[in-house]
């Protein structure tokens, strides 16, 4: 259950048993605990009702019903739940994800449409399913690709991958395809990166030695510098690092936040070179690239504003 279903449901039980309350004329802390159980009882059987029926009325197919099945299961264990609530648009997109009959690139979207349709607890539990449903060739790799970027980029407070052991994280990355995990012109950039190239990390509170084993990097110093400064009050000083690093040691390299995506070794270390602390003003760099992230931001938003004004006028 999900902190807004958690919510929800608590909020229709309390106003339920104020209703009692209000019925009886002496308050009984027996009777209140054994109505309280009652209407828990009859919610859950309800919101549970509510899930199967829609299930039933879509008339789908017995194996993927069963793939619903098993990825609600898993999407509980990391402490989600489709639920009630999301069955109508998980039902709305999932039948195309798991029909062979069509071609990728609708696959491709309906993987992506559904996983902006769960809450980030769900997301996360999503991706594990389709890494688990990709390793036994049940989904393409191209659509896996496209489901794994969603996961590291797309959650409301940074990574949902984090949530996963880092050996975990790598086994995702390299069974997904660099052409399909990248935009095209992130891909583009991709292949003309040279041979070698310097990227940047940063972090507060932490070691040098303990930093350079992350595998998220990026090219933008004063992006590493912002990431730096983030924390660093609460969790203490701030540092940046610079590293080289082989093309053949990426999985690939984004526009969000100048990122690259590192390889790590068999036994366990980031695929990176010549490690050194960063001399810079951490501050001031974290304040460029802010300003810099707001001036993206605005041009984004004027850009979508035309667009949908284009499409009104057709």
């Amino acid at each position: 259950m999900t902190k807004k279903d958690f919510m929800d449901h608590q909020k229709r039980v309390m106003e339920e048993l104020n209703e009692h309350i209000q019925s009886v004329e002496s308050f009984d802390m027996k009777d209140f605990q054994r109505v309280q159980a009652e209407i828990v009882e009859r919610i859950a059987a309800e919101a549970e009702g509510d899930y199967q029926k829609q299930i039933d009325e879509a008339n789908l197919p017995p194996y993927v019903v069963k793939k619903i099945e098993s990825l609600n299961k898993v999407i509980s264990k990391f402490g989600g739940s489709i639920g009630a609530t999301k069955i109508e648009r998980v039902l709305r997109f999932f039948p195309i994800l798991v029909n062979d009959d069509l071609d990728e690139i609708e696959k491709q979207e309906a993987a992506t449409n559904l996983f902006s349709a769960l809450d980030d607890e769900s997301r996360v539990g999503y991706c594990y399913w389709s890494f688990l449903e990709c390793k036994n060739n049940q989904i393409s790799r191209a659509v896996w690709s496209k489901i794994l970027i969603a996961g590291h980029q797309e959650g409301k407070l940074g990574s949902l991958l984090s949530a996963l052991k880092q050996s975990v994280v790598i086994r995702m990355f390299k069974l997904a395809e660099a052409s399909y995990l990248m935009e095209e012109q992130e891909y583009r950039r991709f292949l003309n990166l040279p041979n070698e190239f310097t990227i940047y990390r940063g972090g507060a509170g932490v070691s040098v030695d303990k930093l350079k084993n992350g595998i998220c990097w990026t090219t933008n110093i004063d992006q590493a510098a912002w990431f730096a400064d983030r924390f660093s009050e609460i969790k203490g000083e701030g540092v940046v690092i610079e590293a080289t690093v082989k093309k053949e040691n990426i999985f690939g390299c984004f526009d969000y936040e100048d990122e690259v995506i590192v390889h790590k070794s068999f036994f366990g270390g980031c695929k990176v070179l010549e490690v050194k602390v960063c001399s810079i003003g951490i501050k001031e760099a974290a304040k460029r690239s802010q300003i810099a992230s707001e001036i993206k931001q605005d041009k984004m938003v004027a850009e979508s504003k035309v667009e949908m004004e284009a499409e009104e006028i057709v």
